[in-house]
């Protein structure tokens, strides 16, 4: 159980050898899920936890490694952005500012390193963002 909710670090505590990782701030449900999960013998992971892939050196980053690399809010922006949201919209869904969200999207884009709104849905989708993410 821990606050850092980063990929790169729940995937490193699996590698090593954790049975499991919670997020510090989850609902009852998801720990009783988790301690369900370990006492049969599986690993639980968190839901929309995207598992980095080994790669050689070299190689162009996956769309779902670029993805991985989104905060929590970037990637409810990029939800709510594949679900053809405005800005105004967004900012008024998760009660922040428009120039809050248009910060974002602006190093979201960065991050899965395409130059529009289009291509970002283009690579959620080619990931299957939304199947892998939380609601």
């Amino acid at each position: 159980m821990s606050s850092i909710t980063d990929s790169k670090i729940i995937g490193a505590a699996i590698e090593v050898g954790a049975a499991g990782y919670v997020p510090k701030h989850s609902q009852r449900a998801v720990f009783q899920a988790a301690l369900r999960a370990i006492s049969e013998g599986r690993t639980f992971l968190p839901e929309g936890f995207i598992f980095n892939v080994s790669k050689c050196p070299g190689d162009k980053p996956t769309p779902l490694e670029r993805l991985q690399n989104l905060t929590e809010q970037q990637a409810r922006i990029l939800r709510l952005i594949c679900k053809g949201k405005l800005n105004k919209q967004i900012a008024f869904d998760l009660p922040i500012s428009e120039a809050t969200v248009k910060a974002h999207v602006t190093v979201m884009m960065r991050k899965l390193g395409v130059q529009n709104r289009t291509q970002a849905v283009l690579i959620a989708q080619s990931a299957k963002f939304d199947n892998l993410s939380a609601p």
